[in-house]
């Protein structure tokens, strides 16, 4: 039965992913870094920060009892995170939504998968599954190759009366903002896989806190919370220098 609700949960997870950026082509008056504070706001700080106080009060003292490196290393891969998901909003800019997201997200799930797998505390010992992840992997930056010379030849058709040199620049510029993009993004899960002590503790001293969804809240809150840092100093830094407060 959870294994269901884990199913749909994450099909409904997929359709928001791929659905949140959507919005923007529709918001008149906003300039960019309008929309995607008021997004960072919403999604990083409102509704975690929400959720977490309602469920985990005692969140503050929590963090009290926790290593300051474990503290300081969850909320430095936050903060790249966050770098990494403001790059993300440059690339939508500079490519497009549809070759932007497929190159982002088909990173994250290499970077974010991979290397875990090599950095993490089990040996790689190479067996089935260990290979099939290995060969998803492979499939998927495949994928994304494709998608970027599928995105580059549209490029080209839809600037036909642009000059060739700039429009390729421009291009090959959104390409790399999108493969650091995805680096940065994948930073997510070296925050649980570094945050591990964090809802090892939460899970043995608080019993109120059995299922796994609350008690990763310590963890996404925080980083969270840090991944808005870097969405704050770049929307307002744009906000002081378009004047579009």
């Amino acid at each position: 039965m959870e294994y269901a609700i884990g199913l749909v949960l994450a099909i409904i997870s997929g359709m928001l992913n791929g659905s949140f950026a959507a919005p923007l082509k529709k918001i008149k008056g906003w300039e960019w870094e309008n929309s995607w504070l008021a997004y960072a706001f919403g999604g990083m700080i409102a509704l975690p920060v929400a959720i977490t106080l309602i469920y985990i009060p005692g969140i503050i003292s929590i963090y009290a009892q926790i290593p300051v490196s474990t503290l300081v290393a969850v909320i430095l891969f936050g903060i790249g995170w966050g770098t990494g998901s403001v790059m993300f909003g440059i690339a939508i800019r500079l490519v497009g939504f549809s070759v932007s997201y497929t190159i982002v997200f088909g990173g994250i799930s290499a970077f974010g998968t991979l290397i875990p797998l090599f950095v993490g505390d089990d040996t790689v010992s190479f067996s089935v599954k260990e290979m099939l992840v290995l060969t998803a992997l492979s499939l998927t930056v495949t994928g994304i190759v494709f998608c970027a010379v599928a995105g580059k030849l549209r490029n080209e058709e839809r600037n036909t009366e642009i000059v060739a040199d700039k429009s390729g620049n421009s291009f090959k510029v959104g390409l790399l903002v999108c493969l650091i993009a995805a680096v940065l993004c994948s930073m997510l899960n070296f925050a649980f896989h570094f945050g591990k002590p964090i809802i090892e503790f939460t899970s043995k001293n608080i019993v109120s806190l059995s299922h796994p969804f609350l008690i990763n809240h310590t963890v996404w809150m925080l980083t969270l919370a840090s991944g808005f840092l870097p969405f704050l100093i770049y929307c307002v830094y744009l906000m002081i220098s378009n004047r579009s407060f």
